[in-house]
């Protein structure tokens, strides 16, 4: 059955009417349309977590025999890159656990409310990916190149490749926005408006 029966029969039996089978069919239709989407987040989030729990040690690691040369700026640099290691995944973990299971209990219009309510936080992090994500890396990265390198001519081309390269991920953050966060958002509020909610 598509999405469109099912709302209409959603709609005709008042939200509440439906049997059981048909309140799951109805929640299991909208969850369906999300869940590529629901994939897409799982699979980034899984990937940038193996990766910042595979660096923390490292960057430790590195602090600690950075340390012992007492090259300071360096042990600097390793300390933010450890805690944004550690700060990375947490956040990610905050916003993924607000996307909604499809439960025939809690119903549709509830589904949709939690499935909004999780894509606003999935675009509020897109958005905001330059101030928790990119400057913290970018900042322990230098740190680590300078601390090492010293101020040379290799370190300004080493921070114009980073800025570069921050500059590129942030881009591609709101372009996914745009083209995978937003869209869904508009079918979501269509979908609440058309289910008889405003706003």
């Amino acid at each position: 059955m598509d999405w469109d029966t099912l709302k209409n029969q959603w709609q005709t039996g008042g939200g509440e009417a439906l049997d059981r089978e048909q309140a799951a069919a109805i929640v299991a239709a909208a969850r369906e349309r999300s869940e590529t989407l629901h994939r897409r987040v799982r699979g980034r989030d899984r990937l940038e977590t193996i990766v910042a729990l595979l660096l923390a040690p490292f960057f430790a690691v590195v602090a600690v025999i950075e340390g012992r040369q007492g090259l300071w700026i360096t042990v600097i640099g390793c300390a933010v890159l450890v805690a944004a290691c550690i700060y990375i995944p947490l956040k990610l973990r905050g916003a993924r656990r607000l996307l909604p299971r499809a439960d025939a209990a809690s119903g549709l219009l509830a589904y949709l409310r939690g499935e909004r309510r999780a894509l606003e936080a999935q675009v509020k992090l897109a958005r905001g990916v330059l101030r928790w994500y990119l400057a913290p890396i970018a900042v322990g990265v230098l740190l680590v190149f300078v601390g090492i390198q010293g101020a040379s001519l290799a370190s300004l081309y080493y921070a114009l490749a980073v800025l570069g390269i921050s500059a590129a991920i942030y881009f591609a953050n709101l372009l996914a926005v745009a083209r995978q966060f937003e869209p869904r958002l508009n079918e979501i509020e269509s979908e609440l408006q058309s289910l008889g909610e405003a706003g």
